[in-house]
This record gives structure tokens, sequence and C-alpha cells, in this order.
């Protein structure tokens, strides 16, 4: 190919006139250059025999990829040194990671005004570049550097290499719009469907980004915000009929049965009588009394009059000392009834700190009450008679298939949160009030022992049924209750609201089936407001998620998929066919990534099962991925013999990584923590996790030590599948939880 001689960079004496001049010719010939090597078809470096030269970058094609050392490294120029002495001269964008004398390889990325732009190229190492420009010279394939990435994610996935696949695996990229070739090879060689929302998903999954709980709960925000939304600016009538048109298909889930809350029979007998002596002192109706002794008193109830009785000073207490302790129990106590209360610690013991002190200044202890303190629930209103459930024992042996892995899932999640929200309380109480001035609290007398039972029995109750009372303020309940009471909602539920017995769930239901019946003016008012804002969010967290306990049954997870699934389809065909614009439309592309998520889980479930579990555990909902590395017939054939890895993510622990054994009720159990703090605390309260999988039928040693390496993460048991022909029967399970 007859190309033009590049002429040799001018020197200091050059004029500036002619520097000028020399670098337009310059760009000119590089553009006339690149397009006849582009007309050609082959590009390549232009053979000279004149040797330490200094020569621009122009006379090799765009794409080519050389190596070289780096003999000159000046603002934004490179000059390479070539393993024959040909020296090569360009423009760097980022030079901050190079130094004169470094050997790399560089690309010719494209043509500038002041010459070739060279690019580091930093994904090879000095023998992989080799064995890729080896294939494609045998492929006859330029060595560009689209070729080579198709080439390396080739060999990463031990893949054919060979003409015909590199050129299958770039057509594939080139029809998918995808840069993502590792990505790709790896769809192939686990035959999975390649589409641009396969990809991209596969690839989020690798790389642990927007995980499906994650989507779940944005999405469930913006649901409740596109609703306010329209009803600031959209006629009453449309607002009300897209309304009932968007409840009847996120809320298209089995209705739930009356909710039974949990009552002091849920205290040992010992507490239920330290109770009634604690509460011996305090007016209170026959009814109530009943109730307190027998054991059907609600929770919310019994901690109400425990802080009601020690605001009117009728709490018995053995040693007025204890003041200090009770203010502790008393701020306990306010932020277990309403979480969403607003007042800081240190607002709370000021308030309760100078009631008790008019108490003991006042004559005869019969001192003035602060009003306002928190939220003044009501009077404990007539019990009801609850029945509490105990949990199912667990079964001697486990059944076979995905089921057994979900159902131990389930245990274990239960377990392990059970004793982080249970057993752990007092010290998580104290991480979540680090940096406020409260005192150290006195744990030596039993009243406070009774105190924290409660307060830990109750927020794990209300987080479970998702009380109103756990979501929203007592303003919130108030601003709520005063709409529903505009429409046909009955009386007893709305003072259940107000008072934060109500769930988020029946309070949703009954506002979706009044829909038809109510004002549209008084509707469109209320969707604007915060409270039912934040109430239908947490209804969608809710109804898109599993507890450990739904876990454990059978069909699930498939069944929530299948929800899901339905439920954004309808979503953006709904968001599609009634709205426009930009929001809308990045509402509708939500949609669909979800529906592609769950599509792709199905798929990859062909080859290996894989799950994304989006869990709601006690005061906080999570991500969960369960991956399966044993073929089938293998499971059925030794189901009780499996690994489980479960990784998370927690607020106040940090990062866990526990590695489970099991053989059939036995499991070995290893903790690995980050964090030196929570190494000790699980050291300290590994027996109570031991007694709850004991109570559960297995047989447990527990070893608790600091992480080492880096945690695992997909790629590790994608390689692990890969590879597993090669493996002694292999069965892994990772539970990856983001709290």
């Amino acid at each position: 190919m007859d190309q033009s001689r590049i002429t040799p960079l001018g020197t200091n004496q050059t004029s500036n006139t002619g520097n000028h001049a020399m670098h337009q010719n310059t760009a000119g010939r590089a553009a006339a250059n690149s397009a006849r090597n582009a007309a050609a078809g082959t590009p390549g470096v232009q053979n000279s025999g004149q040797y330490g030269v200094v020569r621009a970058a122009t006379n090799l094609a765009l794409g080519d990829v050389i190596r070289g050392e780096i003999s000159d490294l000046s603002g934004g120029e490179i000059t390479i040194t070539l393993e024959n002495n040909t020296m090569i001269r360009g423009q760097i964008s980022d030079n901050s990671m190079l130094f004169i004398g470094q050997t790399a390889a560089f690309l010719l990325d494209s043509i500038t005004p002041q010459g070739v732009l060279i690019k580091p190229v930093g994904n090879y190492t000095e023998t992989e570049l080799t064995l890729i420009n080896k294939a494609l010279e045998e492929a006859n394939l330029p060595a560009t550097e689209h070729n080579q990435s198709a080439v390396k994610a080739l060999m990463d996935n031990m893949m054919p290499i060979s003409r015909e696949s590199i050129q299958q695996l770039m057509q594939q990229a080139y029809d998918n719009k995808t840069t993502d070739m590792n990505t790709l090879a790896l769809m192939n060689k686990l035959m999975m469907k390649v589409t641009p929302d396969s990809i991209a998903t596969f690839s989020h999954y690798r790389n642990g980004t927007d995980m499906l709980a994650q989507q779940l709960q944005n999405y469930s925000t913006e649901i409740p915000s596109l609703l306010n939304a329209l009803s600031e600016h959209g006629s009453a009538d449309a607002v009300a009929q897209f309304a009932e048109t968007l409840m009847q298909i996120t809320m298209t889930g089995e209705q739930t049965d009356t909710i039974r809350l949990l009552t002091t029979g849920a205290l040992s007998m010992e507490e239920q009588i330290g109770l009634q002596n604690l509460l011996s002192g305090t007016a209170m109706t026959e009814e109530t009394m009943q109730a307190l002794e027998n054991g059907t008193l609600p929770l919310r109830d019994a901690l109400t009059m425990i802080r009601d009785a020690a605001i009117d000073g009728t709490l018995s207490q053995n040693d007025d000392a204890q003041n200090s302790n009770l203010v502790e129990k008393l701020i306990l106590i306010e932020q277990t009834l309403e979480p969403a209360g607003g007042q800081t610690t240190q607002q709370m013991q000021d308030s309760f700190h100078n009631i008790l002190t008019l108490q003991n200044s006042a004559p005869n202890g019969d001192g003035e009450t602060a009003e306002n303190i928190g939220s003044q629930s009501p009077t404990p209103s007539e019990a009801e008679t609850t029945h509490v459930e105990n949990a199912d024992t667990a079964q001697n042996q486990v059944q076979n298939g995905n089921g057994s892995a979900l159902q131990l899932a389930g245990k274990l999640f239960h377990s392990f949160q059970e004793t982080v929200n249970h057993s752990l309380n007092n010290t998580m109480q104290m991480l979540r009030n680090t940096g406020e001035s409260v005192p150290e609290p006195n744990i030596t007398a039993t009243k406070p022992d009774l105190i924290d039972t409660l307060c830990d029995l109750y927020r794990t109750d209300a987080s479970a049924h998702d009380l109103t009372g756990n979501l929203l303020s007592a303003d919130a309940r108030k601003e709520l209750a005063g709409f529903l009471r505009q429409l046909p909602v009955s009386s007893a539920l709305v003072n259940r609201l107000i008072a934060g017995e109500a769930t988020t769930q029946e309070v949703m239901q009954v506002i979706r089936n009044v829909l038809p019946l109510s004002d549209s003016s008084i509707l469109q008012s209320m969707f604007q407001s915060e409270s039912f804002e934040q109430l239908f969010s947490r209804f969608l967290q809710t109804n898109w998620s599993l507890t450990p306990e739904q876990l454990q049954q059978e069909g699930q997870p498939d069944k929530l998929y299948n929800q899901l699934a339905n439920q954004m389809n309808s979503l953006e065909r709904l968001i599609g066919n009634s709205l426009s614009g930009s929001d809308s439309e990045q509402m509708q592309q939500q949609a669909h990534d979800i529906a592609s998520n769950i599509a792709l889980m199905k798929e990859l479930s062909e080859t290996f099962t894989y799950m994304q579990l989006p869990l709601k555990l006690p005061n906080q909902d999570t991500n969960s991925e369960l991956y399966i590395y044993t073929q089938k017939n293998q499971r059925r054939m030794n189901p009780d013999k499996m690994s489980v890895l479960l990784h998370l993510d927690m607020a106040h622990l940090g990062t866990v990584e526990i590695r489970l054994d099991k053989n059939k009720q036995e499991i070995q159990a290893n903790f690995r923590l980050q964090e030196e703090a929570s190494i000790d605390l699980l050291r300290t309260n590994a027996d109570i996790l031991r007694d709850n999988l004991t109570g559960l039928g297995y047989q447990t040693n527990i070893v608790v030590s600091k992480q080492a390496e880096a945690p695992v993460n997909m790629d590790d048991f994608l390689n692990t599948k890969i590879k597993t022909n090669a493996t002694e029967d292999m069965k892994r399970f990772s539970f990856d939880i983001r709290a």
C-alpha cells in the first residue's frame, strides 16, 4: 500500500507558522491514511528501514495495539520505543499512572487535531496479549481492541477460539449493542438466551448491582410518589380512576386473616407476676385487671400502662434511687411505642427526668404531669382474646430438592435474626444511641429486665405485622384518620389506626375497597398526604418480599416471582397507556427491568439453581441470593448433606459471613466478621444461637473468627459451576444479604 512518508516532528528552531502548517498537514495526511487503511481492510505498521527516527503514530491503523518502552513523557505527549527501536509519538489523555522506562501495551485510539491519541491497555498481561494476538493472527483477523476483547472473553470462559467463534461473539455484541464481551461469552457457555435485557441484567448480577430487593424498594417509593404527583396536577375523577386500577394491580395478593397480636401471655409466669406487682398501685378497670391476670392484655396496652403509671407516680418502686434507671426504661418504652415519633433521645430524657423530679418534690407525691410526652396512647381498650401459635417443630428429615434448601434458609434466617433482635437487644440499643448523652443503664433490678422483654417482644411483633404505629408518627396517623373519617370506613378501624394498632395491610385493603364509593376530591387530597404515601410505600415493600416463615412454605419463592412478574407487566402497560413524559417513561422502564430480572432468574434456574430472595426481617428489609451448585439428580440422591454460605451486611454488626456444613442433623457453623467488637459480641452470645438451632433439631458447633479474604461473589460461584465436572460432588449455597 502506497503511503506517504510522515515528515519528522519539528525542532525548537521551527517557526510558529511552520508548526501550525505542519500540524494541519499531519492531521490531513493522518485522516487520509486512516481512510486508506480502512478501505484496504488490513491495518498494520508501515515497514520502515529507518530505525531510531521519531515518527508520528499515524503510520499505524486506528485500533492497533503496540507494545514498547516509554522513552519520553511530557505534558500530553508520549514517546514509545518499540522492540525494533522504532519510536512512536502521539497524544495521551491521562499519564498519571505512567512513567519513563515503563514497558506497557498501548492502543491507537483516535485521531485528534494534534495527532493520534494513544491509550494504555491495562486489561491484559504480556502473556495474555501475546496469546490473544496469536489467536487473531491464526484466525486471520486484525488485532483491534474489539477483536482482542472477544478473544479474551472466550479464553476467560474456557471456550473454543476460532474465527467463527470470535466473529459470532462480535456479531452478538453488535446486534445487542453491548461491549460486555465477558458476560456475553459466559451466557453462551451457559446456553442462555441472549437479548439486550438479559445481558444487562446478568451483568448486574455479576457486578452485585441492581439487586431485585433494591429495585423493588426503589419502585415501592416511586409508585406512591407518582400517585401524589398526579393528584396535585390532575382532575379528581381521573386520579381516582387511575388509583383504583393501580391498587387493583398492586394488591392482588391474598387477603390476610385477622391479625392476632401478642399479649402478656407470651411472658413467662414469673414475668407475668412481676408485671402485676409493677402495676399493683395503678388504678385500672376490672376488665383490664382480669386481662392482666389471665395474660390476655395486649403488649402495647401493658407498655402504655407502665409509661403512664410512671408519669402519674403510681408505678410501684422499691427504691426512689432507681429514678435514673427508670428514665432509661421510659425512653425505651417511648421508642418502642412510637419509633417514628421524631423526638431525640436527649429530648425524651430531659422530659421524663423533669416529670420524675416534679413527682418527688410535690406534696404527697401528687406532682404535676407533663402533657404531650411522646404520643399519649388511649387507655387500654377491651382486651382481645388471642392465641399465640408456637412455631412448628423441625422435621427429623429434610425434604429433597430446592424445598429443603429454602426451608433450611428460612430456619437459619429466623434463628440468626431472633438471636440479634432478642438476645443482643441491649447491645443494639446502645449502638443505636452512640453519640447521645445517655447514662449507662442499670440492669441489676428485676423490673428493667421485664420492661426490656416487653419492649423486645412488642417491637418484633409490631414489625412482623407492619403495625401503623411502627411506621407512622402519632401526628401522621391522626392526619390519615382525618381522611378516613370522611370515607365509608368503620370508626373501629379509625380508632385502631390512631392507636397504632391497625396493620398497614388492613388499612390499605379498606382504602382499596371503598375507592369506588368515595368522594374523588377527598381521595385526591388523601393521595397528596405524606401519611398515605408512607403507608402505601410500606404496603408495597411488604407484599414484594418474603419473611423467613414464608420462605419455608411450599411453592415459594416461585409464587412471589409470578406475582411480581404479572404486576410489573401490568404496571408497565398502565403507565404507558395512561401517562406521558420522561418520568412516566422512566417508571415504565423500571417495571420492565424488574420483570426482566425475574425472567432471567427463571432461565438461570434451568441451568443451575439461582434465586434472589427479597427478605423482610424484623426492623429491616434486605436482599439475599441463593446458589445451588449440585446437579439435581445428585441432590435427590443425598439430600441430607449440603454446604451453605450466608453473607450478611448488618447495620450494627457490619459484614458477617457464615459458612455452614450440614450432614443430616449436624451443623458446623463458621462465623467470619470484620469488626473486632462484633467478633467479641458473637462469641459471647454464640450459645444463644446454638440453643435456637438445637430447638430446631440440629446439633451445632459454632466457631467465630476474623474474616481474612474478600467476601465471595457471584463470579466465584459461576467459576465453580463451570468446573463442577472436575470437582468432587459439590453442594454449595450462598445467601448474600445486604441490609
